[in-house]
């Protein structure tokens, strides 16, 4: 029997309006998701910093194998710029197109310092006068000064899984 207010409809579970209910909010985002969304932004700074910080990390590794290479005989320019981006990519596990970049430019300048150091010029051995000389540079120094960036850049965007598994 439908008492005051009960529908006719109802029974006396009211599972009628708890279906109205749910259709209402299914549509609506969980408050899990609105707090995941909100951890996740704080979790991506975290990312950016751990990323920085294992870049600067694989930066110096990449400095000290250069130069333990040289030491071989081997001219791995590419080397310091490249563990940069891939330390980097690395802790960051995401793909983001800043970061990537921040970790090319970075792996430049590690690169130009690494080759003022390495070998810098006769006539004048200062950063300043290295840098508006670097030109003159010999063609294979040159490329990997170009090359070591862009590597850098692209292990910095991290890779996918789903094209691993590919």
């Amino acid at each position: 029997m439908a008492g005051p207010g009960v529908s006719a409809s109802q029974d006396c579970s009211g599972t009628a309006n708890s279906s109205r209910i749910n259709h209402v909010f299914r549509d609506r985002p969980s408050p899990s998701f609105a707090i995941g969304k909100f951890v996740s932004n704080s979790t991506h700074k975290t990312n950016y910093t751990l990323g920085l910080i294992a870049a600067a990390i694989g930066g110096a590794i990449g400095y000290f194998v250069f130069f333990w290479m040289a030491r071989q005989g081997f001219y791995t320019l590419i080397i310091p710029p490249a563990l940069l981006g891939f330390a980097g990519g690395l802790a960051t596990r995401g793909h983001t197109q800043v970061f990537g970049i921040i970790c090319g430019i970075a792996g430049l300048l590690l690169a130009i310092v690494i080759e003022w150091q390495f070998a810098p010029f006769i006539a004048d051995e200062t950063f300043v006068y290295f840098l508006a000389h670097l030109h003159q540079r010999k063609p294979l120094t040159l490329l990997m000064l170009a090359i070591g960036p862009v590597i850098s850049y692209r292990l910095a965007l991290g890779w996918d899984d789903a094209s691993s598994r590919a």
